[in-house]
């Protein structure tokens, strides 16, 4: 059984999984809002069994691809360290989601200087967002990630990942524990973790089985958030306050590069342990193709 976790065959089936689980988890969190969510008051309709079935896969699925990362670590590409060109093409879709969130940001400060209190905290989101756009901006079209710029630009992604957490957590006009809140925070800890290991691709040390982690639970939690968020707005289905549309573009964009990155990650074509110390894989296993 250990030989089939250092095998392909086991990343392939993992990546299956997770892509599958990422779709199914969207779909019903989107139904679960179109049908079963009462808008007046920002909550499922009670007893109803479809946002409760969200709920559990989404848990579920995070708690099994942390065990088969981590745990019981399949093997990942042996080709991770660089990125395929389809990796590099759609880093820009988040450095493209982050400069419209700037722009849309600034043209609502812009557009309410009178009332408008410039803070530290506004300060910090302009930047960050900046930042995080320059970060993929470089993930896209440069080779080497052992510089200063990389590291830092990313940080700012962070930052703004955290800065949008915290702006949710202490919205008062939105319930502590509404459904639309939780997932925007725990979307944003999934983009955290992706974020902070493509930072750690500079290093000669990486934690491959956290990348791992990070791109799966990224790619579910951020493409449940933002998705089915964006189309439910604009099918009129999201409460009357709900004001995180822009997040919700960047969260989409993240999204998407997560899932590139997965892919990269269980589909190419060479498969190493994560455990370096474990036996090779068998041959015929080296030689499959993409």
């Amino acid at each position: 059984m250990s030989e089939f976790f250092k095998s392909s065959r086991a990343r392939k089936i993992y990546g299956i999984a997770a892509l599958s689980l990422t779709l199914l988890c969207t779909v019903l969190r989107m139904l679960s809002i179109l049908f079963f969510f009462d808008k007046d008051i920002g909550y499922y309709q009670s007893g109803t069994a479809l946002p409760i079935i969200f709920e559990l896969l989404t848990v579920i699925s995070l708690v099994a691809a942390t065990v088969f990362s981590l745990v019981k670590p399949v093997s990942i590409s042996s080709n991770s360290a660089s990125d395929a060109p389809y990796v590099k093409y759609l880093a820009l879709l988040p450095a493209v989601g982050f400069a419209v969130f700037t722009v849309m940001y600034a043209k609502g400060i812009l557009g309410n200087l009178d009332t408008f209190r410039f803070t530290w905290q506004v300060a910090l989101m302009l930047i960050s967002s900046i930042g995080a756009c320059a970060f993929f901006v470089l993930t896209a079209f440069t080779r080497s990630r052992a510089n200063v710029v990389y590291v830092l630009t990313g940080c700012t992604a962070v930052i703004w990942l955290v800065s949008a957490l915290a702006g949710s957590y202490f919205d008062s006009f939105v319930q502590m524990n509404s459904p639309n809140k939780i997932i925007f925070i725990f979307g944003a800890l999934g983009g955290m973790l992706l974020v902070v290991n493509e930072m750690r691709r500079g290093l000669d040390e990486q934690k491959k089985g956290l990348h791992l982690l990070g791109a799966t639970a990224a790619s579910i939690l951020l493409t449940a958030c933002a998705l089915p968020s964006i189309i439910c707005f604009f099918a009129g289905a999201m409460p009357w306050n709900y004001s995180s549309l822009y997040y919700d573009i960047a969260y989409l964009s993240l999204a998407v590069f997560s899932v590139a990155r997965l892919v990269q990650l269980c589909f190419c074509n060479k498969a190493v342990p994560l455990d370096e110390n474990t036996s090779e894989i068998a041959a015929d296993e080296n030689q499959e193709q993409i």
